[in-house]
């Protein structure tokens, strides 16, 4: 990541403006001695120093910092020194010197970051400790410019700094590591002339023609002594005693060794180590190399040479780095600045030249397809391995100044944005033709793809190298990169080292013949194939007329006649025979580490890929009959093909297949070397039979479509279910169906799986399907696999609302206990729907008792407006059935539920209409008697006139609107009725209840004299229809038909209800009232009149009484016959006729009740005598016929 933590120093000393020093870029390195893969690199630019800690194993955190010296380039002579506690890193510059300090990495590892990373020793560095007054040292302007520098940490533990002066003297500056101190010393050439000459050479042959200035410089320790090597101009190596202050010797080289001085180039040197032993490289103008062992035997310095090498022809030397065995790493510069990377085994001469990987500068089209630009070049750009998007950004900026990509935007429609308006800014809104277009398109990406390839390979310029111990390590302007050794077969597949060279290599001279033949065309198609996925014999036969057509005359028999084939399929199928344990070593697991390992397994399986397709091609034209060789060649070419797919297709933007694949399993295949870890991933992802490392890793990270290409180039027989899955995810259900049965030999718990995995993603039809392919197969079928798949299909009906189908398979199941689940989903899914028409309509064959039963759990166990829909349900299952004794018991249950009135009354209704055509011996029901005190359960019987009673008070109820509770007792409820005014209604629940109707009566009496009558409307009969004049009688004739309708025979209570109410009223009584009343209980009527002051009528009342009795108008009182001797007794009211006389003899209108009274008496008492008289004479009659007797 591009995170740096920038540090400004600026220690005061003086500055560098009026020196004429040109910093050139550097750059170097320093390897851990005992931490493997972990090393530190640094890089110049003028006054800027970037320092990196980097490992291949481990992320780091905080680990870029930069330094930037306020005027004051940095010089050459950075050194890196690790002690057991500390990493020391000294920098000299012009005007100043430092000492940085670090913690070692062996006390930061325990307090790890986590388990993949940790802090660098770098991540906590901050400004005050590197202005510590002890940590720099302040240099006095020298008299003459600096040349070179280089610098050491003391034995004592004293920073050394060696300066090379352009007037051929040595600056060495001593620092106290306590302190900070600083002491000075200037080293001379003494041998040739004495101190206080020194320099005056440079003023008579001018400062830059000087040629015994040093510069190249080195600090070693010999013998427990450190001494300062240095290299002139002239080819003389000085050696300076650092201890003593002293000169010891020098060597002439250029001389010696004949080299010629080449203008522009500078000597330089590297050192060592032998058994112990310094040896020094130096590089003469870049004439040749020669390395000496240097040693001292009682104080006598001497040189043993080892090797001289001339050095490759037009090439300048940047840096050299010494590896294993000898080895010598160069690296080079061009004529044209193009860096070129060699290496020399010293005792063995021929420079080795190292294949430095870069981006093409520009991308071939394909020749046997048509390509979008766009596409090509994105492709080119995101799947090449050379380009990030981060990088890819930033060279945008170059393409055009004003592009700027944004954050979590797609970066690729971005760049198709930014070059369409580039193409329509060069169009100008012009019409072109096609051709024109396609051209300028083809013109404008173009550009953009050399602008990124530019700007990465500007930034792959390597700078330094450091060998790591069994790589090169090469800093570059960006980063870094690592040189691998290359095995025989890149060698001979990617270079034209002949195959003579390796004796050793049995298929050598195959693979040079192979690698020279022209089948670009074909090799095209065959490419095209694999990646589409075409059967093998399709794609040779198209590959070779290909072939064919370009180079008729193409020989291909040459190279059978090699032989070589077993060895080189031994060779190519070395993943498949690979055998790693997979322990967890933690090693290459850091995202750099990780990077290298994809980046060699990228080129690992590329010229494999591209050798197995060269091989195969010419056996096609050669039409041999090798048919073994050629299978062989067929099943390597496509397996190496998955390899190298999964390095050229992303997951991401910039991140390949391969590269998730790594990180994903870092921890079991990541081996000790490089070369062993490559082999590892490619044995873990090698296409064989059961392998699907790779399926599943697509899987567990959702790449679908990614998931989907796999399987059109390999096969996919041990994951279908995995590619299933993926096009469901995709919405395919289709292609998933397809894949999941697709297969041979299929069992039931095959079936299954597949059911279980289309049930997941909710594709029941899917699963139906799948099931229904599994039952075509009934011999294979065990009772067991018959009843799941059965539930199965009833299931996933019941999902796809198929209710008919469903009850079929519900129907064809024998399992009771899967039948009574399947009816508990079934039911509770039509329901659910609303199906209530349709789920009735199903017989429910032999599981009528389960269905009621289930229904009625489920009604009693939800609220009533969920369990409303089941007592319809049940309700009307029964009605169907014929069963009204149970219906009705159902909707009294609902009843008793209710929560309205509405609901309630309807119910109700239901239940009587049910109950009336149940048979009369079993038309009852049983409902639970709650208001009994004892503690056991009560039950009460309830005939058809009960449940019409609680039909009229639930109908009352809902009249009678929200004023009306719905658990109000009949009392309530008559008296809410007569409250709203409603003495219909009351009437009839008084008389349905057995309760008294005189409150009804009383209260309609007194609605008579209301002169707003709008209630009668309410209180009418259909019989009663009248007209607007008629309507303010409509109250007395309603309290008239009520009368008569509701007073039992031989009662008055309705009667004298009304009267009373009149009476107190003080109103007159209507005559068919009186006349009604005298009929019934006239005495009662009298007492009335009596007690509220009446005396008039009572009096009138009383004589028409007194009259009937005697005879006249009896048959308008309740007198069958009148007083006669043998008419049944009379009884009269006397006491109240008596007190009405009194009463109205105040009033002296008592006369006429009088006489009537008397007139009574006095026939009452003649019958009275008669009856006597008539009674002895029946007596005597008696006595005598006893005598007789």
């Amino acid at each position: 990541p591009d995170v740096w933590n920038e540090i400004i120093l600026n220690t005061g000393g003086i500055s560098s403006t009026l020196q004429d020093i040109k910093a050139h870029q550097r750059s170097g390195g320093y390897v851990y001695k005992k931490i493997p893969n972990r090393f530190i690199y640094w890089r110049t630019d003028h006054s800027v120093l970037e320092v990196v800690e980097e490992s291949l194993d481990i992320n780091l955190h905080g680990n870029q910092v930069r330094y930037k010296f306020t005027d004051s380039p940095v010089l050459e002579g950075i050194s890196v020194t690790e002690t057991l506690s500390n990493i020391i890193i000294l920098v000299p510059t012009v005007s100043s010197l430092h000492r940085f300090t670090y913690p070692h990495p062996d006390n930061l590892l325990k307090k790890g970051y986590k388990e993949q990373a940790t802090y660098s020793i770098f991540h906590n560095v901050n400004e005050a400790d590197s202005t510590e007054p002890s940590t720099y040292f302040i240099l006095n302007s020298p008299s003459s410019g600096i040349v070179s520098g280089v610098s050491a940490l003391a034995s004592n533990g004293d920073s050394v700094f060696a300066l090379s002066l352009a007037n051929t003297s040595i600056l060495l500056i001593r620092i106290d590591s306590t302190t900070g101190q600083g002491t000075t010393s200037t080293l001379t050439y003494e041998s040739m002339m004495p101190r206080f000459l020194s320099g005056i050479t440079d003023v008579i042959r001018g400062k830059e023609l000087s040629d015994c200035v040093s510069v190249s410089l080195i600090l070693s320790y010999i013998q427990g002594e450190l001494h300062l090597f240095g290299l002139d101009r002239e080819g003389t190596l000085k050696v300076w005693s650092c201890d003593r202050n002293c000169f010891i010797t020098s060597h002439q080289l250029l001389n010696k060794y004949e080299a010629r001085i080449i203008k522009g180039h500078k000597h330089k040197m590297c050192k060592g180590e032998v058994g112990h032993m310094l040896v020094l490289y130096c590089c003469l103008q870049g004439s040749c190399i020669a390395s000496f062992l240097v040693q001292q035997n009682d104080g006598v310095m001497s040189f043993q040479q080892l090797s001289v090498i001339p050095t490759p022809v037009g090439l300048k030397l940047v840096d050299m780095c010494v590896g294993d065995e000898g080895d010598l790493w160069c690296n080079w510069l061009t004529g044209d600045e193009s860096p070129t990377v060699t290496k020399i085994k010293l005792r063995y001469p021929g420079w080795a030249t190292v294949l430095l990987a870069h981006p093409p500068l520009q991308v071939k089209a394909p020749k046997i397809t048509v390509q979008d630009p766009a596409t090509l070049y994105l492709d080119a750009i995101f799947t090449s391995g050379f380009f990030t998007a981060n990088e890819v950004a930033k060279a945008l900026s170059i393409f055009k100044t004003t592009a700027v990509i944004k954050p979590n935007v797609d970066i690729k429609e971005q760049i198709c944005a930014i070059v369409e308006a580039e193409i329509y800014s060069e169009t100008g809104g012009q019409d072109f033709d096609d051709d024109e277009y396609l051209e300028m398109t083809q013109r404008c990406w173009s550009r953009l793809y050399s602008c990124c390839s530019q700007f990465v390979i500007s930034g792959m310029l390597p700078l330094g190298m450091v060998w790591l111990g069994s790589s090169l390590i090469l800093t570059q302007e960006c980063g870094f990169s690592m040189v691998m050794e290359m095995n025989p077969l890149q060698l001979l597949y990617l270079t034209s080292v002949p195959a003579s060279h390796f004796p050793n290599v049995i298929y050598g001279d195959l693979v040079e013949k192979v690698r020279n033949i022209d089948l670009e065309y074909g090799l095209e198609r065959l490419e095209l194939g694999l990646l589409l996925g075409e059967p093998m014999p399709t794609i040779l036969s198209d590959a070779a007329q290909l072939v064919l057509s370009q180079r008729p005359n193409e020989n291909c028999q040459a190279f059978l006649n090699t032989g070589s084939f077993r060895a080189l399929l031994a060779e190519l199928n070395e993943p498949q025979s690979h055998v790693f344990d997979g322990s967890d070593r933690r090693m290459f697991c850091s995202n750099s580490g990780l990077f290298a390992v994809t980046s060699t397994f990228r080129d690992f399986c590329s010229v494999r890929l591209r050798l197995c397709m060269r091989l195969l091609l010419l056996l096609e034209l050669s039409e041999s009959n090798c048919s073994e060789v050629k299978t062989n060649f067929a099943q390597l070419c496509e397996a190496y093909f998955v390899l190298y797919w999964t390095c050229v297709t992303n997951v991401s933007v910039d991140e390949p297949i391969i590269f998730s694949y790594v990180l994903a399993h870092q921890g079991t295949l990541m081996q000790d070397t490089l070369p062993a870890s490559v082999l590892a991933v490619a044995s873990a992802l090698w296409i064989r039979d059961g392998n699907v490392n790779l399926a599943n890793h697509l899987y567990s990270t959702k790449q679908w479509v990614l998931l989907q290409s796999l399987a059109r180039i390999t096969s996919y027989d041990t994951w279908r279910l995995q590619l299933a899955e993926s096009y469901l995810y995709t919405g395919e259900g289709g292609k998933a169906y397809d894949v999941a049965v697709g297969g041979q030999d299929e069992d039931m718990s095959h079936y299954i799986k597949v059911i279980s995995l289309f049930e997941r993603h909710s594709r029941p039809d899917l699963a139906i399907a799948v099931a229904k392919k599994a039952m075509d197969f009934p011999a294979y079928l065990s009772q067991s696999d018959q009843e799941t798949l059965q539930s199965v299909l009833f299931l996933h009906q019941v999902q796809l609302k198929h209710y008919d189908s469903a009850y079929f398979w519900l129907e064809e199941c024998k399992n009771w206990s899967r039948r009574s689940d399947s009816l508990h989903r079934l039911v509770t899914a039509m329901l659910a729907d609303g199906k209530l028409t349709e789920l009735v309509s199903f017989p429910f064959t032999g599981l009528t008792s389960q269905l009621d039963k289930f229904l009625s759990s489920r009604a009693r166990s939800r609220p009533f407006k969920q369990a409303a829909n089941y007592y319809n349900l049940l309700y009307a299952f029964h009605v169907k059935h014929d069963n009204y004794k149970r219906a009705a018991s159902i909707m009294f249950e609902k009843a008793l539920r209710s929560d309205t009135a509405e609901m309630q009354w309807r119910c109700y209704a239901a239940c009587l209409n049910a109950l009336m055509l149940t048979p009369p011996e079993e038309a009852w029901l049983l409902k639970p008697n709650l208001s009994t005190s004892s503690n056991q359960d009560s039950i009460e019987i309830l005939d058809v006139n009960d449940i019409r009673k609680e039909f009229e008070l639930s109908g009352a109820r809902y009249n009678l609107g929200d004023c009306c509770a719905i658990d109000a007792v009949q009392e309530e409820i008559i008296a809410l009725c007569i409250a709203q005014r409603q003495y219909k209604m009351a009437m009839r629940l008084a008389n349905l209840c057995d309760l008294s109707c005189a409150p009804v009566i009383y209260n309609l009496t007194a609605a008579c004299f209301e002169d707003n009558c709008d209630w009668t409307k309410f209180n009418g009969y259909d019989d009663m229809l009248l007209n607007e004049e008629e309507t303010e009688n409509l109250g007395w004739r309603l309290l008239e038909r009520f009368i008569i309708k509701y007073e039992k025979e031989k009662e008055t209570i309705l009667h004298k209800s009304a009267v009373l109410k009149l009476l107190e009223m003080g109103m007159f009584l209507p005559s068919w009232l009186t006349s009604s009343y005298i009929k019934r209980n006239a005495p009662e009527l009298l007492k009335l009149y009596l007690s509220h002051g009446y005396l008039e009528q009572a009096s009138q009342l009383a004589c028409d009484y007194i009259r009937a009795a005697m005879g006249s108008g009896s048959e308008a009182f309740s007198i069958d016959l009148p007083l006669l001797p043998t008419s049944p007794y009379i009884y009269l009211p006397i006491n109240t006729i008596e007190l009405i006389i009194l009463e109205l003899s105040y009033y002296n209108m008592h006369e006429e009740l009088k006489d009537t009274l008397n007139e009574y008496r006095q026939k009452v008492e003649r019958i009275s005598n008669e009856m006597k008289l008539s009674c002895r004479i029946s007596s005597t009659a008696f006595i005598s016929a006893n005598k007789f007797v």
